[in-house]
């Protein structure tokens, strides 16, 4: 008897314990969609559209209407805009199994990480040296997951970005990298991207062309500093908050497998 109810106290106890980190696991994820409503929120305060001009929320000191302009003057004079290399150009067959020059794919622009499973040699590295990236380059995903847009960071591996993807490049004298790069993601640039062709159910990435065509308004270069800044930070948030969750998901998962092996 006394073995019984030393059996369900601590049946009891365990009981509570995983209680308890659900519960905290569950305070962490209201948390969490807590911050990603207040930024979804905050951009749609904080981006002006083509009639108003002005933004509903701004920071202090910014007064002047957005700036209306062509997304071609945003870009960088030389080659700011550029798809990938016909198809032709960088077959599998011509991919080695280990080499210094690599080849960037459209799971880089779409989860925003820099790890490459495909490797060229010198010789076709520069055979394609207009197609290479660089520090401060933005990717563009051109098929399939469309739209998704990356910043490639410092000290990647020197490489080339295939067909699936469009390279940017900002002229630094009109546009903000981390302004351009929310701007990019907000839910109007989305669906201004991926608008379906006429006559047709699927949805494409608008031509380039076009694209450089757009008339597009956006705020002075001091006001998109401001805005750049305070959108990072909050997503610094939002990702620690993430790790937080993970965290307490990997516990209660390592715990569960030390309490009933």
């Amino acid at each position: 008897v006394s073995l019984r109810r030393n059996t369900v106290r601590k049946e009891k106890q365990i009981g509570t314990f995983l209680q308890n980190i659900d519960h905290i696991i569950a305070l962490q994820q209201r948390k969490l969609a807590l911050l990603k409503q207040l930024k979804k929120g905050l951009l749609q305060k904080m981006f002006a559209d083509k009639d108003s001009k002005r933004p509903v929320l701004r920071f202090k000191g910014f007064h002047d209407d957005w700036e209306q302009r062509k997304f071609s003057e945003i870009l960088a004079k030389s080659d700011g805009l550029r798809r990938g290399p016909f198809g032709s150009a960088l077959k599998k067959e011509f991919f080695i199994s280990s080499s210094e020059y690599t080849v960037y794919e459209q799971n880089n622009a779409i989860y925003n990480t820099w790890k490459t499973r495909y490797f060229i040699t010198p010789e076709k590295f520069q055979e394609l040296h207009k197609f290479q990236l660089v520090p401060g380059d933005f990717i563009l995903s051109g098929a399939g997951t469309i739209g998704r847009i990356a910043q490639v960071p410092a000290n990647i591996t020197k490489g080339v970005f295939n067909q699936a993807l469009i390279r940017i490049r900002i002229n630094p004298e009109w546009m903000d990298k981390n302004f351009f790069l929310i701007w990019m993601q907000s839910e109007n640039m989305q669906r201004k991207l991926t608008q379906a062709n006429p006559g047709s159910a699927m949805t494409n990435l608008v031509p380039m062309s076009e694209i450089k065509k757009w008339e597009i308004i956006i705020p002075s270069k001091a006001e998109q500093n401001k805005i750049g800044e305070f959108i990072q930070k909050l997503n610094s948030l939002i990702a620690l908050h993430q790790r937080k969750q993970n965290h307490l998901k990997l516990l209660k998962k390592s715990l569960l497998q030390q309490m009933f092996m």
